[in-house]
């Protein structure tokens, strides 16, 4: 009797490990669930949002109806989940300054523990990536009390998408809708693996994605290039420098369609890195003048003053960066005021600055050799909060021969109102328009239909 329960056991463990293993974090959609062809019922007003999922900041998009107002509306959160003793979660803004706080997991989606990708990301992030049946999954310390465990990095992305969700639904409708499909945006070089985990994300946050697009092509619809500003076969440049990570692009617009040239990017320089120059600057001037570092939350504090500085910066010569701590030398409390100048933020960033202009150059020589009688560049598309930084656009300039580039995009919202779309919103923005079912574009024939708006890798999937 003991040995046929112990022989029970051992088949139900070997079951588990096996569905542990067998169990992707981006399961494959069944092939008939997929469909490359448009709604055969098109969608109504407010049914369908836009989720642009980031590594520091994510933002949700979308119509309402005739009873919002405005109907087009758009928000970001930071992308920041921490866990809590007691085991709760924290999402957003309240998880952004928690000494646990965990971001930049979208670079783990879908992603294999020995890839290079993650090999590159465990020598930046702050948390420990582990192996999972040959998966990176992320472990996660709930503080005190709490025990560590491991998560895929989809599950923490789904927490971020099901709070987008939530204050999108708070939005429509006056909170007395439910949205239960989405337009999700990645970026260019996403490969299969993490764009099903993206979907996968979103599919844990209750949302069926309708549609997959690039983050360029996006951008592009963002701006209206669709729309007649560009001559058919016309090129746009479009670079994306975000919090974590800067990507140059090269579309081209041919028969309504945008496809990809060229692509570069690096999955570790944007902001954050631009924050972190200037918190290692200030550090070194307390321990200077105090003889000691900071502990953990001031260090913390220390940052959200950095990036408040850098963002003063786009807009003024100087900015302040102020701090109350306690010495880690001799436990004495301490207040800190210092203040910083652009030529300064500038001279810190120098060498990275020079790295995002490289990606532009190594697109735009991909572009030269992949596509015959490649010519010039009609638009310059700058996305992602980091490009509001001047000296990026000064340099952005001077590479292209003084032309300038499109930071800012409007966007009616009925009634003959417009808005201005700030360069994080660009991306979102556009795969809310794409929401729109009246929208130019929407319908698409999947990958070898010339009626889509976007590259190949743009696809349309299930029937509402």
């Amino acid at each position: 009797m003991a040995r046929h329960i112990l022989a029970a056991a051992a088949a139900a463990a070997t079951a588990l490990v096996l569905l542990c293993c067998f169990h992707l974090p981006a399961t494959a959609m069944m092939a008939d669930t997929i469909r490359y062809g448009p709604p055969r019922v098109p969608h109504r007003l407010g049914t369908v949002i836009a989720v642009d999922l980031g590594n520091t900041n994510s933002c949700v998009a979308g119509y309402g109806d005739e009873a919002d107002a405005p109907p087009l509306f758009r928000l970001c959160i930071p992308t920041s989940v921490a866990f809590t003793g007691d085991g709760d979660a924290l999402v957003g803004e309240a998880a952004k300054n928690h000494p646990a706080a965990i971001s930049g997991f979208k670079r783990l989606l879908g992603t294999r523990f020995g890839s290079p990708e993650v090999r590159r990301a465990a020598e930046h992030l702050p948390y420990k990536i582990v192996d999972w049946c040959t998966m990176a999954h992320i472990e996660v310390n709930a503080g005190a009390g709490g025990a560590a465990r491991s998560v895929y990095a989809s599950d923490v992305a789904s927490m971020v998408i099901a709070e987008l969700k939530a204050r999108a639904e708070a939005r429509l409708a006056g909170g007395g809708k439910k949205v239960h499909n989405a337009v999700v945006t990645v970026p260019y070089y996403f490969s299969d693996g993490p764009r099903e985990a993206a979907m996968n994300a979103a599919r844990m946050a209750g949302l069926t994605t309708v549609r997959i697009i690039d983050d360029p092509t996006a951008a592009a619809v963002s701006h209206g290039l669709h729309h007649g500003r560009l001559r058919d076969g016309g090129n746009v440049l479009v670079l994306h420098v975000g919090g974590g990570t800067s990507a140059a692009t090269v579309l081209t617009y041919d028969n309504a369609v945008f496809e990809a040239v060229a692509s570069r990017h690096d999955a570790h320089l944007g902001g954050d890195d631009f924050d972190a120059r200037i918190a290692g600057h200030f550090t070194q001037l307390i321990k200077r003048d105090h003889g000691g570092g900071v502990d953990d939350i001031a260090a913390a504090k220390l940052k959200s003053q950095c990036e408040l500085a850098k963002r003063t910066l786009s807009s003024h010569d100087v900015a302040q960066v102020n701090l109350h701590a306690t010495n880690l030398a001799n436990g004495a409390a301490f207040s800190f005021s210092g203040s910083l100048t652009r030529a300064q933020f500038e001279e810190l960033n120098h060498d990275l600055f020079e790295k995002v202009i490289s990606l532009v150059d190594a697109a735009m020589a991909e572009a030269r050799r992949a596509a015959a009688g490649f010519d010039v560049i009609d638009e310059v598309v700058l996305v992602g909060g980091s490009t509001k930084i001047p000296r990026i656009r000064e340099l952005v300039k001077n590479y292209f021969a003084g032309k300038e580039a499109t930071v800012k995009a409007t966007a009616s919202i009925g009634g003959g109102a417009v808005v201005v779309v700030e360069p994080e919103e660009a991306v979102v923005h556009g795969g809310g328009l794409l929401s729109h079912p009246m929208e130019d574009g929407y319908h698409c024939m999947g990958a070898g239909g010339r009626r889509q708006i976007g590259s190949p890798m743009d696809r349309c999937y299930h029937e509402f």
